[in-house]
């Protein structure tokens, strides 16, 4: 039996309604039953602060807001500042921004920088996060369909030999 692959999701919003919306809306997509081969593990964080301190090497996917209000310290850290930080930490890691950022230069940058989607803040933003997030894991299973193919002696299907017959 194959051991599942570890998928950390990360959710970086200051709005705490929003922030366990999607939390919730994020759990429902990466169900067990859909996901079989994936052992998710989902944190939210309401600062910037709080996620770049506890920010692991192997997160897969984050979804970040661009702005991002930090009441309790002064230096003020944006989507763009955690997105550099991310790169340097976990640079495997897709960022997703989820922002009403209405400043499409500003979208442009970051996509430069490397987020992989962005989403606007719309009534709309969980369907698109789902088939964002949807478009993730299906790449990732092919990925790990293609690895564990690769890992397979020659002539070894996982399948047992057909009984003989007398």
């Amino acid at each position: 039996m194959n051991a599942k692959k570890r998928i950390k999701i990360v959710i970086v919003e200051d709005d705490i309604f929003f922030n366990k919306s999607l939390e919730k809306y994020v759990q429902s997509v990466c169900n067990s039953s859909a996901y079989s081969s994936f052992d998710f593990e989902i944190k939210t964080y309401l600062t910037a602060h709080d996620c770049l301190r506890e920010l692991e090497k192997d997160t897969s996917i984050m979804f970040l807001d661009y702005y991002l209000i930090n009441m309790y310290k002064r230096t003020i850290l944006s989507g763009a500042d955690v997105l550099n930080r991310v790169k340097k930490t976990c640079p495997g890691c897709k960022v997703i921004m989820v922002s009403s950022l209405s400043n499409i230069q500003t979208a442009i940058e970051l996509m430069r920088r490397g987020i992989y989607e962005f989403v606007t803040k719309n009534r709309n933003s969980h369907e698109r996060v789902g088939e964002v997030l949807e478009r993730l894991l299906r790449d990732e299973l092919h990925a790990l369909k293609q690895q564990q193919h690769s890992l397979t002696p020659p002539g070894v299907s996982g399948m047992r030999p057909p009984a003989q017959t007398r």
